[in-house]
């Protein structure tokens, strides 16, 4: 994951305060995971299928480019 926010960083020409990094990979992590309600949960999905490309979900969800 670090080495993708990086990557997201370059590409966007942002620089990363690295005294920032370790809350900004923190706040990134998996840790934050089953936070949602299984309401937050559907209304996300619904939101994505309205207003995404299937690949584009699907990168959002799993963050696999799908060839």
């Amino acid at each position: 994951m670090a080495g993708e926010i990086r990557r997201i960083a370059d590409f966007l020409d942002i620089e990363i305060d690295e005294t920032r990094w370790p809350a900004i990979i923190e706040h990134c992590s998996f840790d934050w995971r089953e936070v949602l309600s299984a309401d937050e949960i559907e209304k996300y999905e619904r939101t994505a299928r309205e207003n995404l490309t299937a690949e584009c979900a699907h990168w959002l969800a799993t963050g696999e480019i799908s060839s």
